[in-house]
């Protein structure tokens, strides 16, 4: 009677085994056929490996010395494993970090699940997932997918940037039109900055210089807009009000007529 067992018969990837022949023992031909392109003729073939994924069909034929025979065969399987794989990218602290599997496999094996670790104690599941970070720093993302047979992980490390160090101050906040101004950053934590001045003029500059008019009979609040980012692109917002006086116009009367010197004439001021 032919009969063996198998050490393992089902992997993903790869598949190594021993054989293990229990035939009957008046055996005196063996002839083994691994599915594989392997052939064999003694009692007990060496171990086996696999890694393509398929199916291989392991068969025995013996015979006894008086011409019976039998035969019998099992079946292995290599299951094709799947590749972990997904996009995504470094982000500023307030942003929501999203997460696009982007995992492969071949065959007839679909992807059933999709497993992330998001590196800061929390979890997620699916092919698009977003996330949102409490604090900056640096995380270990790791995806795990899964077939109904095989799984496969990856890790991504992503940096979650922080906005710079940022105090915008002006030299005065408020004074008569017109008005000169500096605006400074004296944490200079920025690379990049932009200020708005309300008045219709910008600029790029580290440090500006800007000279608020007032053109109006009130006094006029300017509200300067400031944005500053560090070189990964992160921002940090603040806002100055600058409150720019009225100009002061003086204007008098007089009851001074054209006459010949001497003459006297009186001059009144007007309030402005």
């Amino acid at each position: 009677v032919a009969a063996f067992t198998l050490s393992d018969d089902e992997e993903c990837a790869q598949l190594d085994y021993s054989v293990i022949n229990n035939s009957t023992a008046n055996a005196v031909i063996w002839n083994w056929d691994m599915g594989n392109g392997n052939t064999y003729t003694s009692e007990t073939p060496p171990d086996q490996s696999y890694d393509m994924p398929g199916s291989y069909q392991v068969s025995l034929y013996v015979e006894s010395i008086n011409g019976c025979s039998d035969n019998t065969s099992q079946q292995v399987v290599v299951h094709d494993l799947p590749i972990a794989s997904f996009s995504t990218g470094d982000l500023c602290l307030c942003d929501t970090a999203q997460f696009l599997d982007e995992s492969t496999v071949t065959g007839s094996n679909a992807l059933q699940s999709f497993d992330w670790d998001f590196g800061d104690g929390d979890s997620g599941s699916g092919q698009v997932v977003d996330h949102f970070y409490g604090t900056g720093g640096t995380y270990n993302v790791t995806l795990t997918v899964a077939t109904a047979f095989c799984s496969d992980d990856t890790l991504v490390q992503i940096i979650v940037d922080t906005p710079p160090l940022f105090s915008p101050e002006a030299s005065i906040l408020q004074g008569c039109s017109p008005l000169a101004v500096n605006f400074d950053d004296i944490l200079n934590g920025a690379t990049d900055y932009s200020w708005d001045f309300g008045d219709g003029t910008n600029s790029s500059a580290t440090s500006p210089d800007h000279t608020f008019i007032n053109p109006g009979n009130n006094d006029t609040i300017f509200q300067v807009l400031v944005e500053a980012s560090n070189a990964f692109g992160c921002p940090a917002r603040d806002t100055l009000y600058i409150e720019v006086y009225q100009a002061t116009q003086a204007s008098y009367t007089s009851n001074a007529v054209p006459g010949c010197s001497p003459f006297e004439a009186t001059f009144n001021k007007v309030k402005s």
